[in-house]
C-alpha cells in the first residue's frame, strides 16, 4: 500500500469540489445528486446515534451484575437506578445480582471517538470507550483504575440482545457487545482496494438512466448495488430484481437478488489501479445474442475521475458477447489517482 500525504489527497479533493460546485448536476430520471468528495483516508463510521437504538437502555447479563447500556446518552430506566444516583450521565451500569445497593458506573456519557472494531475487517463493527466515576481495585492494581467500557456495534442480520464480556466476574473493564444491521456499513461499500475502501452509498441512491456508446439511441436503466426500485415504471417493464434493464426490448441485462449482502467489487486493471473498480451483475432473462444457451450480464465500472457523470454509458464488445459494459466517471474514485502517485 503507498502511503497518501493527507494534505496532497485533501488538495485534489479541494480542487474535485471546486470543479464539481458549479456543475449544475440533473439526472435522466429528473432527480438531483449532491456530491459528497470522501478522501478515501479519512475514516467513514456508521453512527448509531442516528438511529432507532438512541434512547433505549439495552439490559443484558455479565457473571454476578446485571447491566444496562444506553447508546449515545444517559441511560433513564428503573435499573439504572442505583447508578444514576451516583452520576447522572451514567450510561453504562452494572449492578449486583445479589446485592443491588452495589452499583459501578462503568461509563459515563461523552462524544465518544469511534473506530473500527477491526481496522482489516472494517465489516465487522465500529466501537468507542467510555470511563466510569468510579475506582476498581484489584489486586494487581491496588492503587485503583478507573472502571471502563467498551462499546462494539457488531454487524449482526438483525438486533441482538446485549452481551457483556470481561476476563472476570471482578474485572474493571467489560466490553458491551450489541448485534445489529446498523453497524454493517453499507452493502454499496467496497472491502480494501489498492490500500482504500470506497463508499458508492449516494449512487444507490437513485435509479440512472444510461445509453449506448455508439449511437446514443439505445436506452437502459439501471441501479447500482441493487434492484431498480419498484416505485419506478422501467422496473415494471423488466419484472423482479431487474438491476439492468433494456428500455428497448423491456429484458433483463442483469439481476439482483435481495439476498445478496454486496457485489463482488475488484479493480478495473490489476496493472493499473488508477481506471478504477467493479463488479458483474447476476444474468438476467435476456438471451446473449451469438449464443443463445447463454444468458447475458453487465458489468458496471466506476472510473476514476474528478467529474461526475450524470449517466451511465454502456458498451458492448465482440470478445465478449455477453456481457455489457456500463460506465461511469465518478469522483468518488479519486483517491486511485493519488494513491499511486
Amino acid at each position: 500500500m503507498t502511503r497518501v500525504n493527507p494534505l496532497t489527497a485533501a488538495k485534489v479533493c479541494a480542487v474535485a469540489a471546486a470543479r464539481t460546485a458549479v456543475q449544475h448536476i440533473h439526472l435522466y430520471m429528473h432527480m438531483q445528486l449532491t456530491l459528497h468528495i470522501y478522501c478515501a483516508w479519512v475514516a467513514s463510521l456508521v453512527y448509531a446515534c442516528a438511529s432507532s437504538l438512541m434512547g433505549t437502555d439495552l439490559t443484558g447479563d455479565g457473571e454476578n451484575y446485571k447491566c444496562s447500556l444506553s447508546l449515545c446518552g444517559a441511560l433513564t430506566g428503573p435499573g439504572a437506578y442505583q447508578c444514576l444516583q451516583q452520576d447522572k450521565a451514567a450510561s453504562a451500569c452494572e449492578v449486583d445480582y445479589w446485592n443491588e445497593e452495589h452499583a459501578d458506573v462503568m461509563g459515563v456519557w461523552a462524544t465518544p471517538t469511534w473506530s473500527y472494531i477491526d481496522a482489516m475487517n472494517k465489516t465487522a463493527g465500529v466501537q468507542f470507550n467510555m470511563t466510569g466515576t468510579q475506582k476498581c481495585y484489584t489486586n494487581a492494581n491496588p492503587q485503583g483504575d478507573f472502571f471502563t467500557a467498551n462499546v462494539q456495534l457488531r454487524c449482526a442480520p438483525s438486533f441482538q440482545p446485549l452481551q457483556v464480556n470481561a476476563s472476570n466476574y471482578a474485572a474493571c473493564d467489560k466490553t458491551f457487545i450489541v448485534g445489529t444491521p446498523l453497524a454493517c456499513g453499507s452493502a454499496c461499500s467496497t472491502p480494501t482496494l489498492n490500500g482504500a475502501q470506497y463508499d458508492f452509498s449516494a449512487l444507490a441512491q437513485h435509479d440512472w438512466l444510461a445509453h449506448d456508446a455508439s449511437s446514443g439511441q439505445h436506452k437502459f436503466a439501471l441501479s447500482v448495488c441493487g434492484a431498480l426500485a419498484s416505485a419506478n415504471p422501467y422496473a415494471a417493464q423488466c419484472g423482479a430484481h431487474t438491476s439492468v434493464c433494456s428500455l428497448d426490448h423491456n429484458v433483463q441485462m442483469g439481476t439482483w437478488d435481495g439476498a445478496q449482502s454486496a457485489p463482488a467489487w475488484r479493480i478495473i486493471d490489476a496493472t493499473n489501479h488508477t481506471v478504477g473498480v467493479q463488479y458483474t451483475t447476476a444474468p438476467g432473462n435476456a438471451t446473449c445474442t451469438l449464443d443463445p444457451t447463454m444468458r447475458v450480464t453487465t458489468t458496471l465500472q466506476l472510473l476514476c475521475s474528478t467529474q461526475q457523470d450524470d449517466h451511465f454509458t454502456v458498451r458492448w464488445d465482440w470478445d465478449k458477447p455477453c456481457q455489457y459494459t456500463a460506465q461511469m466517471n465518478t469522483v468518488r474514485t479519486m483517491h486511485m489517482a493519488t494513491s499511486s502517485a
